[in-house]
């Protein structure tokens, strides 16, 4: 881990991008000034983020708490359409100025993001889900938001003593935010460890099947009827589905030339 990362993230004034109800005591214009803070990218990383996540060209993504649209617009040239999510209307019309065309911004209520049921690829969160309140039937309204296959994204701060985000009694541990989605019917189906102030979690639906009508979860594909033999091990394959080529590009890593022989 990077060591002057380390440092800013002690360094760097304590506020994130927020979904509902906690903006720090400032106007919308000294709030956008901190989460554009140009600092912010050598601990946040959101490059690495972004190729963490091996977006899909067609990918609908919803980026909750989308502030002034820090990751809102980055993703948006990566992904097919992006919902910037905030119930604080003076910072989505910022995140509106310059915009890609495929970003479109929802004004939300403190308890209900105002997603399209089942029009969701990937919900997005960065230093929010603390911030929102009686969160099972929050979990709920995502649950009806995502698409076949789709996922849930959280970053958020680290539990421990640092002058980052809200105070350590605020915030969540990696084990509830965890925990929390298990009780949703969720499970955790990866997670990241580059960034130095937060856990970056990926989670899907528990006991997911695939066969005809279903998709597969994000990064991975349907394997072909004649090639179920190339399929060697459950890192490759799950329920019927392999990884994508572009999954093991995003990684940095070259996918296995007997899986895709084509």
């Amino acid at each position: 881990m990077n060591r002057l990362a380390v440092l800013l993230c002690l360094v760097w004034p304590a506020f994130g991008q927020v979904a509902g109800g906690h903006h720090p005591p400032q106007s919308a214009g000294e709030y956008a000034r901190v989460l554009d803070d140009a600092k912010r990218e050598e601990w946040q990383k959101p490059d690495e983020v972004i190729r963490a996540l091996a977006l899909r060209p067609q990918e609908v993504i919803a980026d909750i708490g989308a502030g002034t649209g820090y990751f809102s617009k980055r993703l948006a040239r990566q992904a097919g359409k992006v919902y910037a999510v905030d119930i604080d209307a003076d910072l989505l019309k910022m995140a509106a100025q310059d915009a890609p065309q495929n970003m479109v911004t929802v004004l939300a209520a403190p308890d209900d993001p105002r997603l399209p049921q089942g029009g969701i690829d990937t919900v997005f969160f960065c230093d929010v889900l603390h911030h929102i309140g009686n969160r099972p039937e929050y979990y709920k309204k995502l649950a009806r938001a995502l698409a076949p296959g789709g996922r849930i994204v959280n970053i958020d701060f680290q539990k421990r003593q640092l002058p980052v985000g809200p105070p350590p009694s605020m915030k969540l541990s990696e084990e509830q935010v965890v925990a929390e989605f298990r009780a949703a019917g969720f499970r955790l189906a990866k997670k990241f460890d580059f960034l130095p102030c937060q856990y970056f979690l990926v989670f899907e639906r528990k006991n997911r099947k695939t066969g005809t009508g279903t998709q597969c979860p994000i990064l991975f594909e349907k394997i072909p009827a004649v090639e179920p033999q190339l399929v060697v091990d459950a890192t490759q394959s799950q329920n019927g589905c392999r990884r994508t080529a572009a999954s093991y590009h995003a990684t940095r890593k070259q996918p296995p030339k007997h899986l895709f022989p084509r």
